[in-house]
């Protein structure tokens, strides 16, 4: 999410007619990212005042491209709807004697909507801002190892290789969103539409025990059940529904059964009635099986986020809901989304572009939970709300599993986690201990993803920094590390030169076996490996090891 901070010019707290608030080509290039010569945007008023005056105010403004000078400016509306400079001056007061030295603070959400805040000399933000010296600077917002998502990416793929953090870096994005705005699921092959939106299940719930009705009550509900349910079969249904009635003497039955109309040689039909019941409740349970339309995880993250987009108060933008997303290629996404990834395709607001026709079951569902006429079921159509994102994250490693077609490629934004080999961070500190020996996990890793590069030419298949997620001892090491080595790198590779299972010795190169790290000489095969990949031990670089601890990943919240 970009942001600029700049303080007001005396043009920009004076009433004028025309053109009102300027920004330089720099910003109209970098931050605006606008498309034409001209636009009509969208800012909402963040108040960071106490009072909280005038929270969610929004304006429409008219920024127009000045095709000799390169900048934007912006323009008095031609509908006589307040604007920027109206709102600054009319409705918070401003004036060039009393606030040039304020700061104005935009903040881009997507391309055609913004929000804005004014910071008041004195106040703490703006001794913040004073004391890093920030003016007319604009850049990637950005917190102390935490990552944002961006609010225009309202659907992103995070893609990189097995243990990047992808998982970690959406995890740290979310951090502060409300549980109950975060939806996960993960995909694998066996993924499907039913499984991602929701079908009809059978559900079981048991029987509630009933009091037994008394004679007069009877009466009652037989006649109920005779002008109900067409009347059809009245006695069938109504004595297994009432068994207690066969507790009941011959008398008071016939007595129930005039009290209906029926004739006494009908009385039969009751003890036929009583016996079939019995028979079918010696292979019933106490459990009652019916069909009910069960939501998926898609769909509860639909529901929600149409709730909060109708509940959010006018002119203020609703609570955001997170659909996440984890290993969206180890599924079939064009089974798995059907006609729903027409729904992807956002108009400049937000909502779904093109409209889907609900299946009757989702559609009654919907209409049930956002009620009839509901926006987000309307005509008994679909449609994605502004404030719904979609993130999912993805391993290069598997990308051949379930190949994504270039019409479902093209509805998200993609951004690669790349391979962080810095020391600074857990990673970093990570030592491999084979035998008496520690190695550097980060001086393993670069050594072996050299090896994949050129063993594959691609670096789909190389680790990332957190595939380990602290410290490890061989047995762990060989498991995992080497395991995935092997089987997703070297074994079809094996007897020619792309294969680096391999130990120096006096007459040359010898290659092994990822079943050979298991036998008595598995030890000096990985030191021989780690010598093969030059990779020296710790104890051959004391400088290094020094002071060097071995945190465990978990501790800092890593996940892969």
């Amino acid at each position: 999410m970009k942001a600029i901070f700049f303080k007001f010019r005396k043009n920009d707290l004076i009433p004028s007619s025309g053109k009102q608030i300027e920004f330089n080509k720099e910003y109209a290039t970098d931050f605006f990212e606008l498309e034409s010569d001209s636009a009509e945007v969208r800012f909402t008023y963040r108040s960071l005042l106490e009072s909280k005056e005038h929270e969610g105010v929004t304006l429409k403004v008219t920024l127009k491209l000045s095709p000799t000078r390169g900048d934007y400016k912006i323009y008095q509306n031609k509908d006589s709807s307040q604007d920027l400079k109206g709102f600054l001056i009319d409705t918070l007061h401003l004036s060039p004697e009393q606030n040039l030295d304020d700061y104005l603070i935009i903040v881009r959400q997507t391309r055609d909507r913004y929000l804005f805040s004014y910071v008041p000399k004195g106040s703490p933000s703006y001794e913040l801002i004073s004391m890093m010296n920030i003016d007319k600077v604009f850049g990637e917002s950005r917190n102390e190892g935490r990552h944002t998502i961006s609010s225009d990416s309202l659907q992103v793929i995070y893609f990189g290789t097995p243990g990047s953090g992808k998982s970690h870096k959406v995890q740290q994005s979310l951090k502060g969103v409300p549980e109950e705005c975060v939806f996960r699921t993960t995909f694998h092959p066996d993924s499907d539409y039913a499984s991602f939106v929701g079908c009809y299940k059978p559900i079981v719930r048991q029987l509630l025990d009933r009091t037994a009705l008394s004679k007069e009550e009877l009466k009652a509900k037989l006649m109920e059940y005779k002008q109900t349910k067409d009347g059809q079969h009245p006695l069938l249904r109504f004595c297994p529904a009432h068994p207690e009635i066969a507790n009941l003497s011959g008398d008071d039955k016939k007595e129930i059964l005039a009290s209906a109309g029926e004739p006494e040689s009908k009385y039969v039909e009751v003890y036929k009635a009583i016996a079939c019941a019995d028979e079918l409740r010696k292979y019933m349970t106490d459990l009652d099986i019916t069909y009910e339309f069960t939501p998926q995880v898609f769909t509860n993250a639909y529901v929600q986020a149409w709730k909060l987009q109708t509940e959010a108060p006018e002119q203020a933008p609703a609570q955001a809901v997170y659909l996440v997303i984890e290993e969206v290629n180890r599924g079939n996404c064009a089974q798995i989304f059907g006609d729903l990834f027409q729904l992807l395709d956002r108009n400049e607001e937000g909502f779904s572009t093109y409209k889907i026709r609900a299946d009757k079951d989702l559609a009654m569902y919907l209409q049930k939970e956002l009620g009839e006429g509901h926006k987000g079921i309307a005509g008994g159509n679909l449609r994605l709300p502004a404030n719904l994102h979609i993130i999912a994250t993805m391993n290069t490693s598997d990308q051949s599993l379930f190949p994504m077609d270039s019409a479902f490629k093209r509805r998200w934004d993609w951004e690669y986690v790349p391979i962080d080999y810095g020391e600074e961070i857990a990673s970093g500190k990570f030592e491999i201990s084979i035998g008496d020996k520690k190695y550097r996990w980060i001086d393993f890793l670069k050594a072996v993803n050299k090896r994949i590069l050129e063993s594959t030419d691609s670096e789909d298949k190389q680790m990332g920094n957190f595939f380990i997620k602290q410290s490890v001892d061989e047995k762990v090491f060989k498991s995992k590390v080497m395991s995935y080595l092997w089987h997703e790198v070297c074994k079809d590779e094996y007897h020619t030169k792309n294969n680096f299972f391999r130990i120096n010795q006096e007459k040359g190169e010898k290659e092994f076996t990822f079943n050979e790290l298991h036998g008595e000489n598995g030890t000096n095969l990985l030191i021989g490996f780690m010598q093969y990949l030059s990779v020296k031990a710790q104890e051959d670089e004391p400088s290094q090891a020094e002071n060097r601890g071995t945190p465990n990943a978990d501790e800092e919240g890593v996940e892969s």
